[in-house]
């Protein structure tokens, strides 16, 4: 698993996020981990933030199985 191929589930989704702050990988024995930090406007329904995470999590592991953490902040944060 490659940042790039994180970014490029990100970016296939960027109209339903309103900021992207970063993205971490690392490997700790044999397991691999990835941290997505974004951002959604304030009003934006849970139902639409949990699609997105949801979805973001299947692209993500279909490409190499890892633990991922996405951190969801409100935009006024």
């Amino acid at each position: 698993m490659t940042q790039n191929q994180i970014l490029a589930s990100l970016t296939s989704n960027y109209r339903r996020y309103e900021r992207f702050n970063s993205v971490n990988t690392r490997i700790s024995g044999r397991k691999l981990y990835a941290d997505i930090d974004i951002e959604f406007e304030d009003d934006t329904e849970y139902m639409d933030i949990k699609a997105l995470a949801d979805e973001l999590y299947k692209e993500i592991s279909e490409q190499q199985p890892c633990e991922i953490n996405i951190m969801i902040r409100g935009h006024s944060l």
